[in-house]
């Protein structure tokens, strides 16, 4: 038994170090211009700001879910200034 759980381990940790070598292959330039394209598709009312339906409905699945962590004013609503912000952080900026 101990050897299966070694096993599942391992592999997790190979599938998630895969997934962060692939998540870097992004530079930060082309992850910002994605960001703001995806925004603009997702505010559909265009005040500026998506509300976490808008996200969610926009395929933006990363967003809804992570929604208030990422919303750190706690209006309900996330602005570009602060995905870009996320953002900056996840690259080291």
């Amino acid at each position: 038994m101990p050897d299966f759980r070694k096993r599942v381990l391992l592999a997790v940790l190979g599938l998630t170090f895969a997934a962060t070598a692939f998540a870097q292959d992004q530079t930060y330039e082309e992850a910002l211009a994605e960001l703001r394209t995806q925004f603009r598709r997702a505010d559909v009312n265009g005040d500026g700001k998506l509300s976490q339906p808008e996200a969610s409905n926009a395929g933006m699945s990363r967003l809804a879910s992570n929604f208030r962590r990422v919303d750190t004013d706690r209006d309900g609503f996330v602005t570009l200034p602060q995905l870009e912000a996320r953002l900056a952080d996840q690259y080291g900026r």
